[in-house]
């Protein structure tokens, strides 16, 4: 998919850009941009929590959601990734109770949406809007540190892999950390 820009990115189907995502910076970056709306969501289904607190989780969820996600087990992407980021804000907020069928759900999210077109035109721009943020915001060690480490890599293969020390790595991440609850 090398020579792809993001305007053909955005006219892939979800499970289809989650293969390109795995390699691909723009294809995970067009990924983001669609569901940092689903994130921002989902964070307010929980009265009472910290709302950037659960919006930082599930934006981290939602990046291992398309590290692991496997189309071959019959699972549509909107579905595993609105699973695991509603799981990643559950374990957050230290209730691992599992996901009953009547709680909002991605399809609540995209049938409140299709019903107000104008609204879908803002979140989109608003997602686009927080995307170009966060990568202005991050440097390159903290967004290859970030991502490496949302993909549950240790701080030691982390720091391996990009060729510097384990402080580094945790210092990165935690910069990368407390970028993206300034900016979410």
């Amino acid at each position: 998919m090398e020579g792809r820009n993001s305007v053909s990115f955005s006219v892939l189907p979800d499970e289809e850009l989650v293969g390109a995502a795995v390699t691909d910076i723009e294809a995970l970056s067009e990924l983001v941009k669609r569901y940092l709306p689903v994130v921002h969501y989902l964070s307010g289904q929980f009265p009472g929590a910290a709302r950037d607190d659960l919006a930082q989780e599930g934006a981290m969820a939602l990046i291992k959601a398309v590290r692991s996600y496997s189309p071959d087990k019959g699972t549509k992407f909107a579905t595993y990734a609105s699973r695991c980021i509603r799981n990643k804000m559950l374990s957050e907020l230290g209730r691992n109770t599992p996901i009953s069928e009547d709680e909002g759900t991605l399809d609540d999210f995209y049938a409140a949406e299709e019903t107000d077109p104008e609204r879908l035109v803002i979140e989109k721009e608003e997602a686009r809007e927080l995307y170009e943020r966060i990568a202005k915001e991050l440097s390159p060690l903290e967004w290859s540190a970030f991502m490496l480490f949302a993909d549950q890599m240790s701080y030691g293969d982390i720091a391996k892999r990009l060729n510097v020390s384990e402080k580094s790595v945790d210092n990165a991440i935690q910069r990368a950390r407390r970028k993206l609850r300034s900016i979410l």
